[in-house]
Parts: C-alpha cells; sequence; structure tokens
C-alpha cells in the first residue's frame, strides 16, 4: 500500500509537472504571435494561429474525401457516375489489376496547382515551416490506419541526395506525428541503398 501510495505521489507531482510546462508553453506562444502575429503560409496573410493558412487559401485547396480507393487512396469522383457501394466494389481499375506492395495509403490533398507550390516549396525550398501544418492533415487523413498503428517509420532518402537536401521532409513529417500521437519512431530503421530519380522526373 505504501508502495502504492509513493507511486501515485510520483504520479501526481510528474501530472503537475507537465501541465505546468504546457501552461509556460501556451503563455510564450501568445506572446510571441502578439510580438510576432502568425501569417498564412501561402500567402503571408495574418491568420490566428500559427503553422496554418488563411480561408481564401484553404478554399482553394482540394481535399480528398470519399469516395476514394479503399487501397491507393485515389479519389474516384462524383463525376464517374458510378456508385461504388452498390456493385461491392471500392477499389480503382488499377488496384484491381495488379498486387500492389502496400495494404494501404491515404492522401490528404490533391497534387494539383494549388497544392503544388506548397509541396515543392516544403520538399526542395527550404521551407520547413510547411511541416507541422501537412503533419496536421496527414494526422486527419490517415487516423483510421494511425488507430491501429504501433511505430511510424519515415522513407529514407539516399545520402547523397540527403547531403544535396540536407533535410529529410518524410522524417520532419513523420517526427511530428509520432509526437503528436505518442507513436513509436524510428527514423534510423531503414536505409535507401538506392539513389533513385526524383518522382518529378519520373
Amino acid at each position: 500500500m505504501a508502495f502504492l501510495r509513493e507511486n501515485e505521489k510520483r504520479q501526481f507531482i510528474k501530472r503537475g509537472i507537465n501541465n505546468t510546462i504546457l501552461a509556460i508553453k501556451n503563455l510564450s506562444h501568445k506572446a510571441l504571435d502578439i510580438a510576432l502575429p502568425p501569417k498564412c503560409l501561402k500567402c503571408a496573410a495574418r491568420v490566428d494561429q500559427a503553422h496554418n493558412i488563411c480561408p481564401d487559401c484553404w478554399k482553394e485547396l482540394h481535399f480528398i474525401s470519399d469516395p476514394k480507393c479503399s487501397c491507393c487512396g485515389y479519389p474516384f469522383g462524383f463525376e464517374m457516375g458510378i456508385d461504388y457501394n452498390a456493385i461491392g466494389e471500392n477499389r480503382c481499375g488499377a488496384c484491381q489489376n495488379r498486387d500492389r506492395s502496400f495494404d494501404k495509403a491515404v492522401s490528404a490533398l490533391r497534387y494539383d496547382d494549388d497544392s503544388r507550390a506548397m509541396i515543392i516549396g516544403f520538399k526542395h525550398q527550404d521551407k520547413l515551416e510547411y511541416a507541422r501544418y501537412f503533419a496536421k492533415l496527414l494526422k486527419q487523413a490517415g487516423s483510421d490506419i494511425f488507430k491501429q498503428t504501433d511505430l511510424i517509420i519515415p522513407v529514407p532518402l539516399h545520402k547523397r541526395r540527403l547531403l544535396k537536401r540536407r533535410y529529410n521532409q518524410s522524417a520532419l513529417l513523420s517526427a511530428i506525428l509520432a509526437r503528436d500521437l505518442y507513436i513509436d519512431h524510428a527514423p534510423e530503421l531503414l536505409i535507401r541503398t538506392k539513389n533513385t530519380p526524383l518522382s518529378r522526373a519520373i
């Protein structure tokens, strides 16, 4: 009993310390927002929260939602005129006709003119301020997957590309997701041995 009381006391003190640290962080963030008002990541207009975009820029983005392929996440679109639930098929033609090396993939945004500048800026132009916003979108898009996830592993860069780019955007995103979702993170588990072509060049 004495051990249990001592353990409860430690947990109580630990929670108190964590709450105090969180309160200090919130106050410091509010003070920083007053001194340096947060700006939209896309157009630099003033916004209420840091690492966010304004309503006008948000309207320009095309978020992926149902109906979509249950395997690769490709959005079907209602313009196809097919009720996939009625025919009992929720995979796209490509996923029906080939074996995939993954169980499921999800995307938060359509890759189009409105999102391309943000994505390219994050990957190749040192715009690391996009990391937290993209992580938030991925957290929402992959909520069902993350409920069953024990470990997050980012896709590694080849050492030559990492030297040129100086950072791995996948590792930045996965670190934020792992921290926010309380999931273990293993950025060093995989090593890319082949310097594959850039996706934009394929």
